[in-house]
Order: structure tokens, then C-alpha cells, then sequence
């Protein structure tokens, strides 16, 4: 049983602060409001046991001045709750495991991992060894740019660039993790514990506490989970697509996605369809599709990302289902992970804690080491620093033909 008794802690911080629901207006603010340590170690005191205000003083030593202040504003927006005349509680979903908890974790998903790979992937590889497509040229009038020619390869269906299978591969495998291994459900096991906000949202903030690992720092990197974010771009009827992208460990894009990428992804869909005729004009926007390594300078510049004329639905279809044994397979994960971690939560978490380990086997963490399994393997190689800038990228759109 972890021991939950701080008297004193040492100046603790949180990393991969996130949610569980849906965000309002508001849609930046949670990193922001839990950007201070103060806040931060003001949360985690109180968060295994309700703590008055003097208790969270003593073991935080922070000024009682100050700690009013925060647990104002942290109760006005959701962060903590009074639970008696003169104590709070966090409001929280925080990972804090031991060194040992982590090793058995790291361990017991790597296991399910790899039976993942070893009963998945490989049928995979079958069904997507059949995309061939030809190299096929857009006419334009664009060769004044840059003093070079622009050529727009691609196939009748798939697009991947220079004939890449295995750059080809990176997108498939990731996008057919998370979806077509799927569990339905008729009910979220979450949404009892989302929190209604002032601001329209309603969510369950998470983070877990930085601290020494049990494995290397860069292996610890590689095992985060990560970031998949889907958007269409409006207009609609002047940007018909649709973009998946998933951030990895090994992916070297320049920023997140935000509403300047967004229209990058614009200008390219210009180039790709020679919407743009006059390229000078517009060179700025060009300039950051190029530097973003949407395009590559080449004796033919070239996209630097999976394209397909499939939509979603008809890219979906030619992906493998999931093994019917997989269910069986993921409530075995679900129970063994519940009974690993649960003692490392507080008693008011643990259903909580059992929610959040549901569907444990299409989780981001097993993604994570399924990728670092097929790295290992050989049934993915090393990325080029091109690649790197759009790897797990796909546009859908069936304008491109």
C-alpha cells in the first residue's frame, strides 16, 4: 500500500497534464491554470486525504496567504472542493507510481504488446502490400518558382511519397491501432466522473507526478503516450479533406497543431490541386509548406505525407479487423493492470482507477510499445529527418486523383 501520510514533500512537478471530456471556450486553459508549482504542489497535497489550509501550509511550505489564494481560485474552477468546515480535497486524477510499480507496469504492457504484434500486425503488412500506386504529374504552370520544376505525385488511390512502403507503413500501422482495434461500448465508464466547469466544459483533469523512473530518461520519453488530433479545413467546398495526424517519440514536426498549421495544410492543397497559378505571388505561405516538410526541394519537389483519394470510412475497409480473440485478451490487461496500480491511488479514486484501465489493450501506452516492438524487430526501419517533419500524417480527400 503506498504511503500516503506527507508530512513534508519536496518540491513535486507535474508533467503530461491533460483531460478526460470535453473542453469549453476556454480550450487552452488547463496547462495554463496548473502552469505554477505552487498550484501544482498546493493540488498534490491535498489529494490523497482532505487537508485544511494550515496542513497543506505545513507540508508544502508555502505562505498560508498564498495557499488561500490558490484554493479560491482552484474551487471556483473545479480544481479542488471543499469537503468539511475547514478541509479540501483534489479534485484530480494524478499517477504517481513507485519505482517498482512502474518496472511491473512497463513489463506486463509490453507483454500484451507484443502479442498485439505478433497477432495484428503481421495481417496488417498482407493487406496493405497490395497498395502500389503510380507516379503521376500535375500539369502546372508554377516552374518559375524558385527556379525549379514542381511535380505532384500521386497514385490512383495511395499516395506515399518516393515509393516509401515503409514510410507508408508508420501511418498505416498507428492509424489501424486506434482504428480498427476497437471495443464498443454502450455506455463511457467515464462520463459519471467528468466535472461541469463555468466555462462550458466538462472534464476530468490528469497528470502524472515527474520523478526518477526505473528506466532510462530516453526510454521513459518513448513510452509517453501521444497526441492524435483529426480536422477538416473550412471552407469545405473550396478544401474538400480531411487530416489525421498522430505525434510520436520519433516524430520531429516544428510546433503542435494550431490554426497556422491548419492553413498550411490549405496552401498545400492549393499547390497539389495548381489552384495556385502564380506562385511569386503567394511565396511567404509557400515558403512555410516547404519549411514545415509538407513539400521537399528535390529535382522534382515532391508531398511529403500519405495522401488518398479514400475517405475515412473507405480507407477503414481495407484494414484487417480485429482478432475476435482480442476482447478476451484486453479484459485480462484491464483486470491484471486494475490489480497492479490500484494501491497507488487514493481510496475515492479507485473507481476512478478501474474506468480509466478499461480498453487497456488499444491504449496509447501499448501503442507506444508496439512501435518500439516493430522498430526493434526490423518490421519498421528508421525514419529520414524528411520523413520525420510528416511522419503519421494522412490526407483524405477524393478531389485528388
Amino acid at each position: 500500500m503506498k504511503n500516503t501520510s506527507l508530512d513534508k514533500i519536496d518540491l513535486i512537478k507535474f508533467t503530461n497534464i491533460d483531460y478526460i471530456g470535453e473542453l469549453g471556450k476556454d480550450r487552452y486553459s488547463i496547462e495554463y491554470n496548473l502552469s505554477k508549482l505552487s498550484t501544482q504542489n498546493i493540488l498534490y497535497a491535498a489529494y490523497y486525504k482532505p487537508k485544511t489550509l494550515q496542513e497543506i501550509a505545513v507540508i508544502t511550505r508555502l505562505p498560508k496567504e498564498l495557499i488561500a489564494e490558490e484554493i479560491d481560485y482552484l474551487e471556483a474552477n473545479g480544481f479542488m472542493e471543499k469537503v468539511s468546515k475547514t478541509k479540501y480535497l483534489t479534485l484530480f486524477y494524478l499517477t504517481d507510481l513507485s519505482s517498482e510499480v512502474k518496472e511491473k507496469k512497463h513489463k506486463l504492457l509490453t507483454k500484451y504488446a507484443k502479442i498485439v504484434c505478433d497477432k495484428y500486425i503481421p495481417i496488417l503488412f498482407e493487406a496493405i502490400s497490395s497498395f502500389k500506386g503510380t507516379k503521376l504529374s500535375i500539369p502546372n504552370d508554377q516552374s518559375s518558382f524558385k527556379g525549379t520544376k514542381l511535380s505532384i505525385p500521386i497514385s490512383k488511390n495511395i499516395y506515399y511519397p518516393q515509393h516509401d512502403f515503409n514510410f507508408l507503413m508508420w501511418s498505416v500501422v498507428m492509424y489501424a491501432l486506434g482504428h480498427k482495434l476497437e471495443f464498443a461500448e454502450t455506455e463511457d465508464p467515464l462520463k459519471k466522473f467528468l466535472i461541469k466547469r463555468t466555462d462550458g466544459s466538462e472534464y476530468l483533469p490528469v497528470a502524472a507526478v515527474e520523478n526518477e523512473s526505473f528506466i532510462e530518461e530516453n526510454q521513459a520519453d518513448k513510452n509517453k503516450t501521444f497526441g492524435e488530433f483529426t480536422f477538416n479545413i473550412n471552407p469545405p467546398e473550396l478544401y474538400p479533406m480531411h487530416i489525421w495526424t498522430l505525434n510520436t517519440y520519433y516524430d520531429d514536426r516544428i510546433d503542435s497543431i494550431n490554426q497556422v498549421m491548419i492553413y498550411e495544410y490549405a496552401y498545400l492543397y492549393d499547390l497539389m490541386t495548381n489552384r495556385i497559378k502564380y506562385v511569386n505571388q503567394f511565396i511567404p505561405a509557400i515558403d512555410e509548406v516547404y519549411n514545415r516538410g509538407f513539400m521537399i526541394k528535390d529535382e522534382i519537389d515532391y508531398v511529403n505525407m500519405i495522401v488518398t483519394s479514400y475517405s475515412k470510412d473507405e480507407f477503414e475497409e481495407l484494414l484487417p479487423i480485429m482478432p475476435t480473440d482480442f476482447l478476451a485478451l484486453n479484459n485480462e490487461l484491464d483486470n491484471e493492470l486494475f490489480f497492479l496500480i490500484k494501491s497507488e491511488y487514493p481510496p475515492h479514486l479507485q473507481e476512478l482507477c478501474q474506468a480509466i484501465t478499461k480498453k487497456s489493450l488499444v491504449s496509447n501506452e501499448i501503442k507506444a510499445r508496439i512501435l518500439e516492438l516493430l522498430l526493434t524487430n526490423g518490421a519498421l526501419l528508421p525514419l529520414t529527418e524528411n520523413q520525420r517533419k510528416t511522419v503519421c500524417t494522412i490526407m483524405f480527400s477524393s478531389a485528388i486523383t
